[in-house]
């Protein structure tokens, strides 16, 4: 199921993304744990992130001069908040990361100086500025700026970009092993999920939360959860689902749980 938030794409039903290598275009989610589970977790993971790859598509170069050209020339027109986050997006996209955080920053300076440009923008404006800084490594940056992201947001906001922030806060956790972050913004995910219905979604965040666990030694809280998202998988019973419940078999098989009778 593909959910829009303003002017980035996450599709939560499709787990695609970066794979994990060195490309500094890519997401590095390195663990401790067996190699396999380290590439199915990389899956999981990067799912619903934005590629922040460099492009060189000219067709988003011309967008680029079009949308600076009118800012420059109408720097407070009701439509410039839009432009500067959709400017913001496609500099994020194509690795000008500082250019990202400029733009990303007059959507904020908007936000606080006008009633017209509620919480959402400028929550996906954090977000984007969240998302830059992961992309260069910055992990503690990103990890303020996504967490102050998450304390501005209001309710409305939880089924739109809250759920990206909390997504990208838990891949920091497990690109950088910790797995305390990785397990506290999975499960605020999670709940979002099973109140949406979104089925693989929540098994993803579970599993998510049980490798946590396990990394921290709660084998028993890791065996109940990994558990709870094989049962969620296994009653979608659809041929995607049921591999991703022998993913999910697979991995406790990796720590050592025994999955036999479930």
């Amino acid at each position: 199921m593909t959910t829009p938030y303003f002017g980035i794409v996450t599709d939560y039903g499709n787990a695609t993304g970066w794979t994990a290598d060195d490309d500094p275009c890519h997401r590095l989610i390195m663990h401790t744990f067996p190699t396999r589970v380290k590439i199915m977790l990389a899956v999981i993971a990067a799912g619903g992130f934005t590629h922040a790859c460099a492009s060189e598509d000219p067709i988003e170069d011309q967008l680029v001069y079009a949308y600076e050209l009118f800012l420059l020339e109408n720097p407070s027109d009701p439509l410039s908040a839009e432009l500067w986050q959709k400017l913001g997006n496609i500099y994020l996209h194509q690795g000008h990361y500082d250019d990202a955080r400029k733009a990303y920053g007059n959507v904020i300076r908007l936000a606080v100086e006008s009633p017209d440009h509620d919480s959402p923008e400028r929550l996906a404006a954090e977000l984007g500025i969240g998302l830059s800084l992961s992309a260069e490594r910055r992990f503690d940056e990103a990890v303020v700026q996504l967490r102050k992201a998450a304390d501005n947001a209001s309710s409305a906001d939880v089924s739109k970009n809250m759920i990206s922030v909390y997504r990208e806060l838990t891949s920091i956790g497990l690109r950088t092993d910790d797995y305390v972050l990785s397990f506290e913004y999975a499960s605020h995910a999670q709940k979002i999920y099973k109140t949406l219905g979104y089925l693989n979604d929540e098994a993803d965040m579970l599993l998510v939360m049980g490798v946590s666990s396990a990394q921290q030694g709660n084998m028993q809280q890791a065996r109940e959860l990994l558990k709870k998202s094989f049962h969620i998988l296994t009653e979608i019973d659809n041929a995607t689902s049921i591999e991703q419940a022998s993913r999910v078999v697979k991995i406790a098989n990796e720590f050592g749980i025994d999955s036999s009778a479930w």
